[in-house]
């Protein structure tokens, strides 16, 4: 599988090919563009357009990527419920929720700021995060916590 997004974090769509799919809902490419959740970081969201030649078959939801036995997993959602699921061998649009992303990417970037300027002023390493679109939480190996340091 190529994950496109550890080489270009940018791109917004692909076109990938069905490897596997699980239960109708679980959905293993050849390519992708969706980040999986993972080291406190979490998963892309955007939709998957089944495609045959120029035409629009039918339209999913990705609602959640993880990482599974190697494989990055799409969780999708039928948008129309009477459209048919992918099956292995189809080709499927896939476009990123690019918003999400961005915001997702700059909260990633001001961690590690955030973390690199106490990491200098304290000494103190991370031990753990969690980052969302709104509010980014970062744990720290402080021995004893001083506001006024801070």
């Amino acid at each position: 599988m190529h994950e496109i997004y550890l080489d270009d974090s940018y791109r917004r769509e692909n076109v990938a090919r069905v490897v596997t799919v699980k239960d109708g809902k679980y959905v293993v490419l050849d390519s992708t563009i969706f980040h999986p959740s993972s080291g406190g970081q979490p998963h892309d969201t955007g939709e998957m357009i089944l495609i045959e030649g120029e035409e629009e078959v039918a339209r999913y939801r990705v609602v959640y990527v993880g990482r599974f036995g190697g494989l990055v997993s799409h969780e999708i959602e039928r948008i129309e419920a009477d459209k048919r699921e992918p099956v292995e061998g189809d080709l499927v649009r896939c476009l990123l929720d690019w918003d999400r992303r961005y915001k997702l990417m700059r909260s990633h970037t001001a961690a590690h700021l955030l973390s690199a300027i106490i990491n200098r002023e304290t000494g103190a390493l991370i031990t753990g995060n969690q980052l969302d679109i709104e509010k980014v939480r970062i744990d720290f190996s402080l021995e004893r916590f001083d506001r006024a340091q801070m």
